[in-house]
């Protein structure tokens, strides 16, 4: 059973389960079947993550979050799975708010969705901001009050789109421009890239570490509600906002580990120094997960989502400056992969082409069972 006939299926079984919790929870609230209080909030308790996973199987989405610390390469690693340098990936803070990625079938539907915030989340934000002594965002919004304000008046605004180069500016000026993007509570882009796996929607959360509440608070939402997750990673050992991510994906649902659900990319292998530093750069974030979250070694891949994008010919000029040039991307992973045929090196020296397809033999077969 794949993934679009499960969901039909575990739709009408988690409608029946809400059901039987229903009529269950009107017989404990009666006072002559004296059911301990106890027993009524495990009743309440129970049918929350129910109530989100029925929501998803009725809108047919598959939602995976990629999430990971600020410059882990969150956006470039979306930017090789869609085959377009398209998000903003670039020194410094890029995305200020949660982009989200829907699948949709037909060209014609293509479209990019920016939500704008309102006085009120704007005067919200402001006071975070202060909250957390974030001095520069705070400078950045009072030299900017002009397009600011301006983005707030003009309200929601929508894109249509024939190719994904089409909206790269209104994109970056929405999402990454300091300008605008302040004003902006959210940026929904509906592309056909993600056709291959009908229904899923990516979720480009910004950093952990990025020092504001707002983020995490996303963040937690996103992996407490979310059918898998992509964590990209930099080091080996884990930082502390990343043992998070272990700690907000079993908040979510106590009756899935974070080993059913989690996949590690440990990015920008390019920057190694040699295949010995690559292989114990592998072994201990092997050992570190499988420690802390029982990860099997399975669902962890390395690459660089970066050298993908170059070797492929589709990086932008800020991703070159960022990487480097293909000829020398390309010996530094023959070095470091031991790989040397050109189309073996693009496909598993990158990890991109692995990656997806684990993810989609998750989405229909390992996801269906769990």
């Amino acid at each position: 059973m794949d993934w679009k006939t499960a969901s039909s299926y575990y739709e009408a079984r988690l409608s029946d389960a809400l059901n039987v919790q229903r009529h269950a929870l009107n017989l404990a609230m009666l006072p002559q079947a004296e059911v301990p209080a106890r027993l009524k909030e495990v009743l309440l308790q129970e049918a929350e993550p129910t109530r989100r996973q029925l929501e998803r199987l009725k809108k047919r989405e598959f939602r995976i979050a990629v999430v990971g610390l600020e410059k882990a390469g969150k956006s470039t690693f979306i930017n090789a799975w869609l085959q377009c340098d398209l998000l903003p990936a670039k020194g410094g803070r890029c995305t200020f708010t949660t982009t989200q990625i829907y699948s949709v079938e037909n060209e014609s539907e293509q479209r990019l969705e920016v939500q704008a915030r309102t006085e009120e989340e704007f005067i919200n934000l402001l006071k975070e901001l202060e909250k957390v002594g974030a001095k520069e965002d705070l400078n950045t919004i009072r030299t900017n009050e002009i397009t600011l304000q301006q983005v707030r008046r003009e309200g929601n605004l929508t894109f249509p789109f024939t190719r994904l180069e089409d909206i790269k500016e209104p994109l970056k000026k929405y999402v990454a421009d300091e300008k605008y993007a302040h004003a902006v509570l959210e940026a929904r882009l509906y592309t056909n890239k993600l056709a291959q796996a009908e229904g899923i929607v990516f979720y480009d959360v910004p950093g952990l570490d990025s020092g504001l509440a707002k983020h995490v608070d996303e963040a937690q939402a996103m992996l407490s509600d979310c059918d898998a997750v992509i964590l990209v990673q930099r080091f080996t050992s884990l930082r502390e906002k990343e043992l998070e991510i272990i700690k907000f994906t079993e908040l979510g649902d106590k009756n899935v580990t974070v080993a059913d659900k989690l996949f590690v990319f440990l990015s920008r292998i390019d920057s190694l120094g040699s295949a010995e530093a690559l292989k114990t750069h592998i072994e201990e974030a092997s050992q570190d997960w499988l420690k802390r979250a029982k990860l099997p070694p399975e669902r962890i891949v390395y690459g660089s989502a970066g050298a993908y994008l170059i070797l492929n010919g589709l990086a932008e000029e800020q991703t070159k400056l960022e990487i480097g040039d293909a000829s020398n991307i390309e010996a530094q992973l023959k070095r470091l992969t031991g790989i040397t045929d050109e189309e073996t090196l693009n496909k598993n020296g990158t990890g991109i082409p692995e990656i997806k397809e684990k993810i989609f033999n998750y989405i229909n077969t390992e996801r269906v069972s769990i």
